[in-house]
């Protein structure tokens, strides 16, 4: 069934009909908005400018003396998805901090475009599960931040692990650094819908927030050598901090079961490494 519904929030400045015909009736801004028997839906913002009221726009004018042809369904998103990116507690094999690109849902996520940023030198990123890097561009630096644009296509998957609903590790990244970090400014995502339409897609999130690789964790905080009570005490300095606190890059490396705060597990985990 391919019949849509038209509607506008404001009717008071621009109205719509059965056909999508717009008629402007005031000065502003409206939505107008098209939406499908089975609920999916797409809108246009509309702005009205000056006093007098134009003619109707037909966005599908037909000829007279032929039948009416169907309406286009509107196009469905190709996935919610949440973007995020961790980082990895041991480097590459090229010995360079490393991170990944993940999407908490990437069912009929074909295509995306995602801009990173780093304060590293020398960012790759390379596809991951089915995904591959098939470009950069737009590369700029400002105020020692390295900016890309980079564009991943699943290429090498199945159709099941398309269309498989989950989180999913899309690219594995590299930066030069000591303790570099990686942000996600900006994704698009594009696929295909349930009734294998070409979609753009929606990003429910996006985690801006810079992650920093800071290597595999050590039990010796006081780095004297021993793992022992006086480690605990480094640790009882940062209880109750949690990831998004003004502390965290200082108290995340007592974060050693990684659930983003840091509390009595992870005094006993600093116990059980007594003598090592």
């Amino acid at each position: 069934n391919k019949n849509v519904t038209w509607s506008s929030k404001n009717d008071n400045i621009a109205s719509v009909n059965s056909r999508g015909v717009v008629t402007a009736n005031a000065a502003g801004t409206t939505k107008i908005t098209a939406t499908t028997v089975n609920g999916k839906s797409a809108y246009c913002t509309v702005t009205v400018i000056g006093e007098e009221t134009p003619d109707p726009v037909d966005p599908d004018p037909q000829d007279p003396t032929e039948p009416e042809d169907p309406e286009e369904p509107v196009v469905s998103s190709a996935s919610v998805a949440a973007a995020y990116v961790k980082a990895y507690q041991e480097k590459n094999a090229e010995g360079n901090p490393s991170f990944s690109l993940n999407l908490k849902d990437s069912s009929r996520v074909a295509t995306l475009q995602v801009t990173l940023e780093t304060d590293g030198t020398n960012l790759e990123v390379v596809g991951k599960n089915g995904f591959t890097c098939i470009g950069k561009a737009d590369e700029s630096t400002s105020a020692g931040k390295y900016t890309a644009t980079y564009v991943l296509c699943y290429l090498q998957g199945d159709e099941k692990q398309l269309t498989k609903a989950g989180e999913l590790v899309i690219a594995d990244m590299s930066v030069e650094g000591s303790k570099p970090s990686v942000a996600i400014k900006d994704m698009k995502i594009s696929g295909w819908n349930s009734e294998d339409e070409v979609a753009y897609g929606t990003i429910a999130d996006i985690d801006n927030e810079e992650v920093v690789f800071t290597g595999k964790k050590s039990y010796d905080l006081n780095q004297d050598g021993n793992i022992n009570l006086l480690d605990i005490n480094i640790a009882q300095g940062f209880y109750q901090a949690a990831k998004g606190d003004n502390n965290w890059k200082l108290a995340e490396k007592c974060d050693f079961n990684n659930d983003n705060k840091v509390d009595v597990e992870d005094f006993i985990m600093i116990m059980l490494q007594f003598g090592h």
